[in-house]
C-alpha cells in the first residue's frame, strides 16, 4: 500500500472525526427544571428557609401527591394493577429456564389479596406488625403490598443489625408473626420462643426438620404458599389505610446503643414518592416497558422509594440473584432504565474500568482519553449523549455492561466522589444525579438536577420540602454565614421513633422541623453542598479531632478492599481501623503482586504477609486520594 493511499485514508479519518466533534459541539443542552445559576428561594424571614425555585411546582406551600392523585401506598399500586393486569410486574431469575420469568400485575394482585387474606386469618388485625426478614425477592413485595390492602405495618428486619438488636426490636414491636427466607428461617426458629413470635412463615417449602422444631417450642411455621391457599379459602375484603396511617417501622442501626424505628405514614411516603417523581422523571420517565434492578436491600428506604416510583408508572422490578459475583449478569438480562446504587459500588465500577484502560495498552489508553477530554468538555455546556463517535470508540462495552438501556443512574446513602460522578456521566453517556436524605425523611430529601453538571453538590431541595441551617457553635458554624446543621420539614418527615418520645424530640422539633446531624452550606447558585457530620467526630488524646467516615471513604478506594469501620477514643493518641476484604475482589490484587492464593482463604487474608501488602496499598491510596482532594 502506498504512502499517498495511507495518508489518504488518515485525512479521511481525521475529517470524519472532526464533523463528529462539530456536530457533537453544535447539540442541544439538556433543559433544566429549575434555572442553573438559581435553583432556590428563600422564605422571608431570620431563619432564611430555602425552597426548590419552582413555584409552579410548590405555589404557596410544598407539594404532598404525584400528579397521579395517590394519596396512599395501596393506592398507588393499585393504580399500576388497573393500568394493564397484563403487563409484565415482578421478575426473578429460574435456574431451569437460565433466564427471568415474570409475573404480572394481575397475578400479583392475586397473590397479594390471598396472603393479605391469609395473614387476617391467622388472627392479625388491622394496625398488627408484620415483620420480614428476607433478601429482596418477589414475596417480599407481595408481603408489602398484602400488609398495604389490609392496613398492617411492615417491619423490616436485617441480620447486620446483630442479635442483640433483633431481639430490642422484636420485643419492642412485639412481633407476632415474621416472614423469612431460606437464609432467615434458622435464627429465626432458634429465637422465636423467647422473643414472643407465634407466626413464622417461610419462603419456600420448610424441612422436616424446620417443622419438628417449631413444633416443639409451639411456634406455628407456614409456607407462603400454605398462607396464599389459606387466603383463597378464607378471602377477606381490602381494608384501605387512611393517608395518615402508620406504614412502616424501619429501624436505624446508628452508632451506639439500641436501634430507633422509624415511623412513616402513608403520607409520609407518599410525599417523598411525589417530591423525587419531579427529577427522577427527568431522567427516565418509566412506562410498562421500563425495567429496574432490585438489588439494594428493601429493608432501606432508598429502595422501597425507587419501587414506589416504578408502581406509579405501571412499570417492572426484577430481583438479582442475590449473589454480587454475577450481578453483571442479570443487569446484562434485565436491561434496567434506570441504575440506581450507591457510592461503594460505583466506585468499584469507575477503578475497574479505569484499571482495565490502564492495562489494554499506549493506544486503547489513548483513545480512551481523548474520548474522555471531549465529553467532558460536552458536559461542561450541558449536553447529555451516548450516541457520539467517542461512545462507539470507546465507552460502548461500557455502557453494555449496564445492558445498554440505561438513561440514568442514581447515586445514594453516602456521598459520591466528585470524580467519580463526573467519569460515570462521560462514560455512561446518560444522567447521573446524586440523592441525599435519610430514613426519617422516607429517603431523600434533596437531589442533583439533570444537567447540573458542577460537582461536590446534591442539589436543592425536593419540593416536598424545605431546608434550613442552624448555628452549630462548637463547631464554629453560623447560618448567617451560610453553615450549619442541615434541617427538613415537609409532608415527608417522619411521626417519630417507635416507643422512644426522648430521642423523637431531640431529632424533631415543635413545629416540624427534622435536625439531621449533617453539615451544610449553600452553593451560589442555591445547591446544598454536605460538608461534615455534627455527631460523627471524635477528639484524640492530643486534642486532633478525626472525622472517621471521611478516612473510611478513603480507605475503601483500595483495591480488594470490601468494608472499612474506623474507631477512635479520647484515651489513645491514634485510631484503629477494622479492615474486610472482598473475597472475589481481593484474590485477583494478591494474585497479580505475586502472593500464592491457592490455599484456604481464611488463612491466606490472616497471614502476616497479604495484611503488610492490605496495609501498604491503603497507605498509597490515602497518599494518592488525599493528595487529589489538597
Amino acid at each position: 500500500m502506498s504512502w499517498s493511499i495511507i495518508a489518504g485514508v488518515a485525512v479521511g479519518l481525521v475529517t470524519v472525526v472532526v464533523l463528529f466533534v462539530v456536530n457533537d459541539a453544535n447539540r442541544e443542552p439538556v433543559h433544566m427544571v429549575v434555572p442553573k445559576e438559581k435553583q432556590t428561594y428563600v422564605l422571608p424571614g431570620e431563619e432564611r428557609v430555602h425552597r426548590m425555585n419552582r413555584k409552579d411546582w410548590v405555589g404557596d406551600g410544598l407539594i404532598s401527591l404525584p400528579e397521579s392523585g395517590v394519596t396512599t401506598l395501596y393506592e398507588n399500586f393499585s393504580r399500576a394493577i388497573a393500568l394493564d393486569p397484563k403487563a409484565d410486574c415482578l421478575g426473578h431469575y429460574d435456574e431451569s429456564k437460565k433466564g427471568y420469568v415474570w409475573e404480572s400485575y394481575g397475578e400479583v394482585c392475586d397473590r397479594l389479596q390471598n396472603f393479605g387474606s391469609g395473614l387476617m386469618h391467622l388472627g392479625n388485625k388491622v394496625k398488627s406488625k408484620v415483620g420480614i426478614m428476607a433478601k429482596n425477592i418477589p414475596e417480599w413485595v407481595i408481603a408489602e403490598q398484602a400488609c398495604n390492602a389490609f392496613n398492617l405495618v411492615l417491619v423490616p428486619l436485617y441480620d447486620t443489625l446483630g442479635p442483640e438488636a433483633m431481639t430490642f426490636i422484636v420485643g419492642q414491636v412485639k412481633l407476632t408473626t415474621v416472614i423469612g427466607d431460606a437464609d432467615a428461617i434458622h435464627d429465626l426458629l432458634e429465637s422465636a420462643k423467647s422473643v414472643g413470635i407465634e407466626i413464622v412463615i417461610k419462603v419456600g417449602e420448610p424441612t422436616e426438620k424446620e417443622r419438628s422444631k417449631a413444633d416443639a417450642d409451639g411456634i406455628k411455621l407456614y409456607s407462603v404458599l400454605e398462607v396464599e391457599e389459606m387466603g383463597n379459602e378464607y378471602p377477606r375484603e381490602h381494608i384501605p389505610p387512611e393517608v395518615g396511617d402508620l406504614a412502616t417501622i424501619q429501624y436505624t442501626s446508628g452508632t451506639t446503643g439500641n436501634p430507633k424505628g422509624v415511623m412513616l405514614s402513608h403520607e409520609n411516603m407518599i410525599a417523598d414518592m411525589a417530591g423525587a417523581m419531579k427529577i427522577i422523571n427527568e431522567v427516565v420517565s418509566f412506562d410498562n416497558e421500563d425495567t429496574h434492578i432490585s438489588y439494594l436491600p428493601l429493608a432501606h428506604s432508598f429502595e422501597r422509594l425507587i419501587q414506589s416510583i416504578v408502581w406509579n408508572a405501571g412499570a417492572k422490578v426484577g430481583f438479582y440473584r442475590g449473589d454480587t459475583r454475577v450481578i453483571l449478569e442479570d443487569i446484562a438480562m434485565l436491561k434496567p432504565s434506570l441504575f440506581i446504587s450507591v457510592p461503594r459500588l460505583l466506585n468499584r465500577v469507575s477503578d475497574k474500568i479505569q484499571e482495565k484502560v490502564n492495562n489494554a495498552g499506549f493506544v486503547t489508553g489513548l483513545v480512551f482519553k481523548i474520548a474522555m477530554w471531549q465529553k467532558k468538555r460536552m458536559l461542561a455546556k450541558g449536553i447529555v449523549a451516548n450516541d457520539t463517535i467517542w461512545d462507539k470508540i470507546a465507552f460502548g462495552k461500557v455502557q453494555a455492561a449496564l445492558g445498554g438501556k440505561v438513561r440514568g443512574i442514581v447515586s445514594g446513602a453516602a456521598p459520591l466522589s466528585p470524580s467519580v460522578m463526573e467519569f460515570l456521566r462521560a462514560t455512561m453517556g446518560c444522567h447521573v444525579v446524586e440523592g441525599y436524605g435519610q430514613t426519617e425523611c422516607a429517603a431523600a430529601t434533596s437531589v442533583t438536577i439533570p444537567g447540573d453538571h458542577d460537582l461536590g453538590h446534591v442539589g436543592p431541595p425536593l419540593p416536598c420540602n424545605e431546608i434550613k441551617l442552624i448555628d452549630v457553635p462548637e463547631m464554629n458554624y453560623y447560618a448567617k454565614d451560610g453553615k450549619g446543621e442541615v434541617c427538613l420539614r415537609g409532608a415527608n418527615i417522619f411521626l417519630g421513633y417507635y416507643e422512644d418520645e426522648e430521642k423523637t424530640k431531640e431529632a424533631k422539633t415543635d413545629d416540624g422541623w427534622l435536625l439531621t446531624g449533617d453539615i451544610g452550606m449553600w452553593t451560589e447558585n442555591g445547591s446544598l453542598k454536605i460538608f461534615d457530620r455534627r455527631k460523627n467526630i471524635f477528639k484524640l488524646s492530643q486534642g486532633e479531632y478525626i472525622a472517621p467516615e471521611k478516612v473510611e471513604e478513603i480507605y475503601t478506594r483500595a483495591a480488594g478492599i470490601g468494608q472499612v469501620y474506623v474507631h477512635g477514643t479520647s484515651s489513645e493518641s491514634c485510631c484503629v481501623a477494622v479492615v474486610v476484604p472482598e473475597k472475589e475482589d481481593i484474590l485477583p490484587v494478591l494474585q497479580k503482586a505475586g502472593i500464592d492464593t491457592s490455599g484456604d482463604y481464611g488463612d491466606l487474608i490472616r497471614s502476616a504477609e497479604v495484611k503488610k501488602y492490605v496495609q501498604k496499598n491503603i497507605i498509597r491510596t490515602w497518599q494518592r486520594k488525599w493528595t487529589q482532594r489538597i
